[in-house]
């Protein structure tokens, strides 16, 4: 087959007034035809007749890695019924590569990187995403493991995170035809779903290979797309959440390593130590597992800062976790109780971004008051009153939160509650009379 193409017109670089040149030509078709099942013959005639020829081969469906970043790496392969998914993954050990880069930049007193421009533009093709269709380049995957700065973690840049190459098959549809693509021919229709199939296949794989896993591979990892209440997140069952447990404990291990604390995580396990640091966000891969198991063994710990702690686990937490399969369709989460510790112990209330939470020795009383849900209310109206405090507006609570406030100062002599900004008590608050009324 042979296609002729006359160009009159648009090169991005001159407002398409003029055509694109031969340069920009071949690199929109390497960076789209990549998978196509045989080879294209390029042919190029300039208007002083100079002919240039090129041949593109298929590329691959392997992602491309730096040869001294080879080591640091978990190769994936993929062959999915159900997404209809084939090709590869490739997760990097961040933890790993950050130390070696640090090691690199000690050793020559500058950071030495390689240019993208300078590896050449096959090379850029062949380590980039990439999700195909019939050949041609579909658009990018989401659902990889994104990266949280953390302990540990340095910010040199490197050339490589994480990749995949992967080619969406129509063996597997049930009118065995391709995914539609969307108007724009940059996405599957059903792209969320795709994602989050791709979440999927690379979280079971660490799970069935978590016992011969590179040490900190997972540590940083970020969950970029909402997958907890999705409609495949069920099939994580398949897995005892002891075995979540065992990769969520890998990025565990390493944090408390970087913050330098008096005990590991095997003191705590095995019940030799207090409550232990939890990662300070919910987005990392290892937070979330643990955010899904530890409500089941544990309670949390909360001081003045809103840095959050996870207490020793009960003396039969393996056994109880051996056990357990439904922790995504019937959840346990965490109590809106937990043990205040430091400037908090006496106070009633902590509210922050992250976390809204009762002090646990007011919880007998509380309880004797209060709903479950009127407890949710209350603490959302700490959260207001605290910034309408912090930033000097007027309050407005409806008056079905003024009379909770005022409930809980019945039963609460000395009501104070605090977040990261201040802490406040209803004894000296200048609102104290709108409360009261």
């Amino acid at each position: 087959t042979r296609v002729i193409l006359y160009l009159s017109r648009g090169n991005p670089d001159k407002k398409e007034t003029d055509p694109p040149t031969w340069d920009q030509v071949k690199d929109y078709i390497h960076w789209n035809c990549l998978d196509l099942p045989y080879r294209l013959e390029l042919k190029y005639i300039a208007q002083d007749g100079h002919i240039t020829e090129e041949t593109i081969n298929p590329i691959p469906l392997r992602v491309e890695v730096r040869p001294d970043m080879e080591q640091f790496v978990h190769r994936i392969e993929v062959n999915d019924k159900e997404s209809g998914l084939e090709g590869e993954i490739v997760l990097s050990n961040m933890y790993k590569i950050s130390k070696h880069e640090l090691k690199r930049y000690e050793e020559n007193g500058i950071f030495i990187s390689e240019r993208p421009e300078e590896l050449g533009i096959q090379f850029i093709i062949r380590s980039s995403n990439l999700l195909s269709r019939g050949g041609f380049r579909i658009g990018d995957i989401r659902g990889l493991p994104g990266l949280i700065e953390l302990p540990g973690l340095t910010r040199f840049p490197t050339s490589f995170m994480q990749r995949a190459r992967l080619r969406l098959n129509w063996e597997s549809t049930e009118d065995r035809r391709y995914l539609m693509p969307n108007l724009a021919r940059n996405n599957p229709v059903n792209s969320g779903i795709l994602h989050r199939h791709i979440f999927r296949l690379w979280l079971c794989d660490l799970l069935d290979n978590v016992e011969s896993l590179q040490d900190g591979l997972i540590y940083g990892y970020a969950i970029n797309i909402p997958f907890q209440k999705s409609e495949i997140a069920h099939r994580l069952q398949k897995y005892d959440a002891y075995s979540l447990y065992k990769l969520a404990r890998q990025g565990w291990r390493i944090l408390l390593r970087e913050l330098g604390h008096e005990h590991t995580l095997e003191d705590w396990e095995s019940g030799k130590c207090g409550a232990i640091p939890l990662f300070p966000h919910g987005s990392e891969l290892s937070s979330w597992l643990l955010n899904i198991l530890l409500p089941k063994i544990s309670n949390m710990q909360l001081n003045a800062d809103g840095k959050a702690f996870a207490t020793p686990p009960k003396s039969n937490w393996r056994d109880e976790l051996r056990g357990w399969h439904f922790y995504i369709t019937s959840p346990v989460q965490w109590s809106i109780f937990a043990e205040f510790v430091g400037e908090n112990e006496g106070r009633v209330a902590f509210v922050g971004h992250r976390y809204k939470k009762f002090n646990a020795c007011y919880k007998e009383v509380l309880h004797s008051e209060f709903q479950e849900e009127e407890l949710e209310k209350l603490l959302e109206s700490f959260l207001l009153l605290e910034y309408c405090l912090c930033h000097k507006v007027p309050l407005h609570l409806p008056n079905a939160k003024l009379e909770l406030i005022r409930r809980a100062r019945e039963v609460i002599e000395h009501l104070e509650f605090s977040s990261v900004r201040g802490f406040w008590s209803f004894d000296s608050l200048p609102l104290l009379d709108l409360i009261s009324k």
